[in-house]
């Protein structure tokens, strides 16, 4: 079991291992989130805001996602390279890849030195981190999904406004080429969207390979 604790004393140790690691076990659960109770500081409407994103987009539902935290240790194992800031997206990810994830209350003390590092200010960092992350998690494997998605759906509308300009211009013998223009730097983009999106599953495949590869290299060393 790995436990993920600040290391700014607000919480105590002694009485939120335990009970984490009692609660983990006795739901049978891969991740505890710890659950700040009494918490007075000044970083609550932040917590707030970050935590019901979490829950909405990113699927954790939990109160605290940015706390105390014991999980098993294939869960560490299974998260892929972390950029600096996103070990607050670690139960996001353990969601994503179907890890069991409860939360249990735990105890507040206030910080007695120093200061927070996260404040209002790193909402908007905080909002296009979850984006991204959660864009990465969706597609990283399927990259065709998303991008041939939108391009089929640009092909579409292009079509259907072709059609809607040919049948305007046999019956009422009148042109809109504004539309006409626009259908067309649709048409085009919808393609191009198409051929990222080859291009992109050819990354992906070449990327699983290199790691198999590299797997079947450890595992004769």
């Amino acid at each position: 079991i790995v436990i993920l604790i600040p290391a700014d004393m607000e919480s105590d140790p002694l009485l939120d291992v335990p009970a984490l690691v009692n609660h983990m076990q006795t739901a049978n659960l891969d991740v505890a989130a710890g659950w700040r109770q009494g918490r007075k500081d000044g970083k609550v409407l932040a917590s707030k805001i970050y935590n019901f994103v979490m829950r909405n987009m990113a699927g954790v539902s939990v109160h605290d996602g940015n706390w105390i935290k014991a999980m098993r240790r294939e869960v560490i194992e299974s998260l892929p390279p972390l950029r600096s800031d996103w070990h607050r997206f670690i139960l996001m990810i353990a969601a994503h890849q179907g890890f069991a994830i409860g939360e249990t209350p735990t105890f507040y003390r206030p910080r007695e030195s120093g200061s927070s590092k996260f404040g209002l200010a790193r909402i908007p960092i905080s909002l296009l981190d979850v984006l991204v992350l959660k864009f990465l998690l969706t597609f990283s494997q399927a990259p065709m999904r998303f991008f041939g998605g939108l391009g089929l759906a640009g092909l579409s509308i292009s079509a259907l406004v072709f059609i809607f300009l040919t049948f305007l211009y046999v019956l009422t013998d009148t042109q809109k080429r504004p539309i006409f223009l626009a259908a067309g730097i649709l048409t085009v983009i919808s393609v191009l969207l198409l051929l990222v999106g080859f291009l992109a599953e050819l990354i992906v495949t070449q990327g699983e390979r290199i790691a198999a590869l590299e797997r079947e290299r450890d595992s004769q060393e």
